[in-house]
């Protein structure tokens, strides 16, 4: 492991901005900060703030924050010191390996895990093939067509419907009941605290070094309850949005072919790899992300999809296909005829396969054929519906020429002159265009005034993040304290102030002072477009703050006076301290 000075230098070394945006492209920028959807989970609204001064990111949505070696550990599913080395190489630094203690210790949470997940995989797996309890998982494995040597080479097991089988055996190996939560394999829910896997077919995720990373668990009872397939929670080694299902068995075909199929489930990966199609994954019951891709261009150019053929794996390939093309990656489609996925295919017509993938077609292609089985193009209801979900694939195609045989194809199918479609296309540009537009103006969340926080912090985020305006307003900001009650936002002002840039301000705070300067530093507030609206902004915060302020301190005179005139006592002082508050509360 690189020596902690090391390790401080490679921060400083490499831009966090830069380096994120290469895993997630459109980073917005509002302020001194960027903002984008979380690669850590699912959302549709960005959370995950950047500050590139201070080299630190936060997710207000799942809570994931850190510097940019925290990220890349994240992002890659690496441990501490293989995620320093990334760094290095990104900064051009040659590191001496040296281990810290608190690098051990963390070494030692991933340690542990891994051995939990191992011992679990090894549980599960006797369960399926040599246990009692197995007996129903054997006879669905069976009736699916899951042969042993991809349940060996995928390592796939079963979890019984005991609640405590599992955590009864790891207790035995010297867990605890608290670090199996916190890994992900027990649950702890009203008092109680069990198994998390119960009744189900169990599929070990490994990362690309072989560990076992977490788990997915398929419902074999359909009368059962729950999810047809229940993930592990997210851990440090466990990120749905940036592993594939079966990517370590299939990383070596892959590469050789050129391409990866994505199947929509793991028996269609299980299935392909029995008949002899090694290079194919599966995203783990989301959509697929562009961490996941990114992933996958390590290894080749070009994706097949085999989605399931009903309507939600219709559009599930049309998401699909959208982020796969600005990921860079040539896509097609395997037509899988009157099956419903691929592993139906395979178990009624083995040996069809390779077959039918070498026979991938482009996915425009591949929809006109599907969507005029499914729509009726003798309606013009049919026909307009038609047109929506194609023109957008025909508009993301950058060759002029294809684009022009697909309008003309097209135009034959739906009987439409080219021109009407021709200016369809050009009405979805327009449309588009102003979306993105709008994004980029809007930025990436911005609320007036964030719910999450007090209008104090608000005050202070807005001085924070706009830090190079305020510096130049040092005396405003001298005569904010008194309406500020919160004495961990009036030091940081205070320091703020003094210190000549937010770095320096960062290493003068104590722990607590940092967390909420960290917080409040990376929180999304407002986004302006000029100097005028941070001063209007700032003006009518403050305004806000000293009006509540004098509102608290008239109510507390009047209450002295209350009870300074019930003994008969003279008020006339504070009579008229009260009337000197009342006329400046006015003036405000």
């Amino acid at each position: 492991m690189a020596e902690r000075s090391q390790i401080d230098e490679i921060k400083e070394k490499l831009n966090i901005v830069d380096v994120i945006q290469a895993y997630i492209p459109n980073l917005k920028k509002s302020g001194s900060n960027f903002f984008t959807l979380c690669p850590f989970h699912n959302e549709k609204t960005p959370s995950f703030s950047i500050n590139p001064d201070l080299g630190i990111y936060k997710c207000f949505g799942c809570g994931e924050a850190g510097d940019v070696i925290t990220f890349i550990e994240k992002i890659e599913g690496v441990d501490f010191p293989e995620a320093v080395e990334i760094a290095a190489e990104k900064a051009g630094i040659r590191i001496k390996k040296v281990f810290s203690k608190a690098d051990k210790e963390k070494q030692g949470i991933r340690k542990r895990i891994i051995e939990a997940n191992e011992l679990s995989v090894r549980f599960f797996g006797h369960a399926l093939l040599k246990h009692r309890a197995g007996k129903k998982a054997r006879e669905y494995v069976k009736a699916r067509k899951i042969e042993t040597r991809e349940i060996e080479n995928f390592r796939i097991g079963y979890a019984p419907e005991s609640f405590n089988s599992l955590m009864d055996f790891l207790l035995k190996k010297k867990f605890s009941e608290k670090e199996l939560v916190s890994f992900g394999l027990l649950v702890s829910k009203n008092g109680r605290i069990y198994d998390k896997f119960r009744g189900r077919l169990m599929f070990p995720i490994f990362n690309t070094k072989g560990e076992v990373a977490g788990f997915s668990g398929r419902i074999i009872d359909k009368d059962a309850l729950g999810p047809k397939y229940l993930n592990s929670p997210e851990t440090i080694m466990f990120n749905k949005s940036s592993l594939v299902y079966g990517l370590f068995q299939s990383r070596e075909a892959i590469r050789k072919e050129n391409f990866v199929i994505i199947s929509e489930g793991q028996i269609d990966v299980l299935s392909s790899h029995k008949e002899g199609v090694g290079n194919i994954v599966a995203p783990l019951g989301t959509s697929l992300t562009e961490i996941q891709l990114k992933a996958l261009k390590r290894y080749c150019d070009s994706i097949y999809f085999s989605f399931d053929t009903d309507l939600a794996g219709e559009k599930a390939l049309l998401r699909s296909v959208e982020v796969a093309q600005k990921t860079g990656f040539e896509v097609k489609a395997i037509n899988l005829g009157k099956f419903t996925d691929a592993d139906e295919l395979i178990r009624q017509y083995p040996g069809q396969w390779p077959i039918v993938v070498q026979k991938a077609e482009p996915v425009i292609e591949h929809m006109v054929r599907r969507l005029s089985k499914r729509i009726n193009l003798g309606e013009a209801k049919g026909k307009a519906e038609f047109a929506k979900i194609i023109l957008p694939m025909i508009d993301s195609l950058t060759d002029r020429i294809q684009q022009s045989h697909y309008i003309k194809k097209i135009s034959v199918i739906i009987d439409t002159d080219e021109e009407v479609l021709r200016e369809e296309l050009d009405r979805f540009r327009v449309k588009t265009e102003k979306k993105e537009r709008e994004e980029e103006q809007e930025g990436a969340i911005f609320l007036k005034r964030s719910e999450s926080l007090s209008r104090e912090e608000y005050l202070a985020a807005l001085v924070l993040q706009n830090a190079d305006y305020f510096k130049e307003l040092n005396n405003n900001l001298t005569d904010i304290n008194e309406i500020i009650k919160n004495t961990n936002i009036v030091n940081i002002l205070t320091l703020f102030r003094e210190a000549k840039n937010l770095k320096i301000l960062s290493n003068k705070l104590g722990k607590n002072e940092k967390s909420l300067f960290e917080k409040l530093i990376l929180m999304p507030i407002s986004i302006f477009n000029d100097e005028d609206e941070i001063k209007n902004e700032f003006a009518g915060i403050v305004k806000n703050l000293r009006m509540i302020h004098i509102r608290e301190e008239i109510n507390a005179i009047k209450k002295k006076i209350n009870e300074i005139d019930a003994k008969g006592e003279d008020t006339e002082n504070l009579v008229r301290e009260l009337d000197a508050l009342s006329k400046k509360l006015k003036s405000c």
